[in-house]
């Protein structure tokens, strides 16, 4: 699923090719190939947009600015009529013809244009297009008047990239919550915006807290080893435009993806050597295990997240099945 780091990068590369410049062209109808090629997608242009209406809020105005809280986009444009408010959900991807795109551990690039599964094309002046697509259809498309103070802007809580998150306030946060440390960090309008699972899992692996946690159990120490790393890993993901290839070698989301998989196997597509390993692990032999918290599929390692005596009282599951997993997002 597209978190901060993507949505972010995302953000940059429409305004990097498209602001400043005049929408002349809405393509609503899907295109680039699939099952509902020439459809219009209702699901995704959710709250009953209509397509006449939704060509006529974005056609021949200019693109002012690309904006982004936690994982909500939208684009602010020029004259009267609503900003265009885009969720990636889960498989959502911004795509610029003749542009960089976003790099997704799992996906591979599409090179055809438009993308397959393109569920909203934006032609600008100039021969700049946007490509919204889509496979899993989880995304979301919706027009809004004053988006930060409408929903769902308006609920989130702080962006950790681009609001101030103090750390008294985000301790003050995390002692109130009965949450599971990892829980409490995925949801969108308590603490923090934009953390997914990934995120939350290098958050937590490089603070050395056990995702299961209670929040309010936290040390002090832990407390600010959390905050710390959240700061980090959102900024450093940002600066490297989201690439997990130019992300440090140090860090867990190397070698959470393939439960069962050896360490090698895994370092075998970042280009680097290791010793073979017979269950998914670190390089050093420190083994990664999978759990379910909040929800999610969870990677931690025992070794440096230890439970510790208050995780007694939190639940911890074996994961859930991939079917299961698409409910909860």
């Amino acid at each position: 699923m597209p978190e901060l780091p993507e949505v972010e990068t995302s953000r940059r590369i429409i305004e990097k090719h498209c602001k400043g410049r005049t929408i002349v062209a809405v393509v609503t109808r899907e295109c680039g190939g699939g099952p509902r090629n020439g459809k219009y997608d209702s699901k995704v242009m959710a709250e009953s947009l209509k397509e006449a209406r939704l060509v006529k809020a974005l056609k021949g105005r200019k693109l002012l600015k690309a904006r982004r809280r936690g994982k909500q986009l939208w684009l602010e444009l020029d004259g009267k009529g609503p900003a265009l408010l885009m969720h990636l959900g889960m498989t959502g991807a911004i795509n610029i013809k003749g542009g960089e795109g976003v790099t997704y551990k799992r996906w591979k690039k599409d090179t055809q244009w438009p993308p397959r599964f393109t569920k909203l094309l934006l032609k600008f002046s100039g021969g700049k297009e946007l490509a919204f697509s889509d496979p899993r259809r989880f995304g979301k498309i919706v027009l809004r008047d004053c988006p930060e103070e409408e929903l769902p802007i308006s609920a989130l809580a702080a962006d950790p990239v681009n609001d101030s998150l103090p750390l008294k306030d985000f301790a003050s946060a995390l002692a109130a919550s009965k949450l599971a440390v990892k829980a409490l960090l995925l949801n969108q309008e308590r603490v923090v915006s934009g953390v997914g699972n990934w995120v939350a899992d290098e958050v937590l692996y490089q603070a050395q807290v056990h995702p299961a946690k209670q929040s309010c159990d936290l040390s002090a120490a832990e407390v600010k080893a959390v905050h710390t790393a959240l700061l980090s890993v959102c900024k450093k993901a940002c600066a490297v435009s989201a690439d997990h290839t130019r992300f440090p070698k140090s860090w867990l989301f190397h070698y959470r993806w393939g439960k069962g998989r050896s360490a090698a196997e895994m370092l075998e597509e970042n280009d680097t050597s290791a010793s073979k390993h017979i269950n998914a692990c670190l390089p050093d032999g420190k083994s990664i295990h999978f759990t379910e918290v909040g929800g999610r599929t969870t990677a931690f390692v025992p070794a440096i997240q230890r439970q510790g005596k208050s995780f007694r009282g939190a639940a911890m599951k074996k994961p859930a099945s991939a079917t299961k997993r698409l409910r909860t997002i």
